[in-house]
């Protein structure tokens, strides 16, 4: 069964939405996404295979990215590298920000 969820953000005052299902529906998620693999989780694999189909699943979704946070176990937020990773997408949402307004400003829609 693949459960569909709507996602809404506000941003610069501009409403956003965007639909995002797992798990087949990953590869129409159309919002930057951000897809962090823990490097020694006991769960989910962070190899370069796990890599790649994780970059094919978003290869739709303009300005999504994947990377591996080095020196964490499955739960990111809670171990030792926890402080580095809330900076992670924090960073990535500015990014996220500054191209969305680029884009306005240059008459190109998101």
């Amino acid at each position: 069964m693949t459960t569909v969820s709507t996602i809404e953000v506000e941003v610069g005052g501009q409403r956003l939405s965007g639909r995002a299902a797992e798990p087949d529906g990953t590869a129409r998620a159309v919002v930057p996404v951000l897809h962090v693999l823990p490097e020694h989780d006991g769960i989910w694999s962070a190899d370069e295979c796990a890599r790649q189909q994780a970059s094919a699943a978003l290869k739709r979704s303009e300005g999504a990215a994947g990377m591996v946070q080095r020196a964490a176990g499955h739960c990111v937020d809670a171990d030792r590298a926890g402080y580095a990773h809330h900076l992670t997408p924090a960073a990535f949402f500015e990014t996220c920000l500054a191209a969305h307004a680029t884009r306005a400003e240059s008459g190109r829609s998101s």
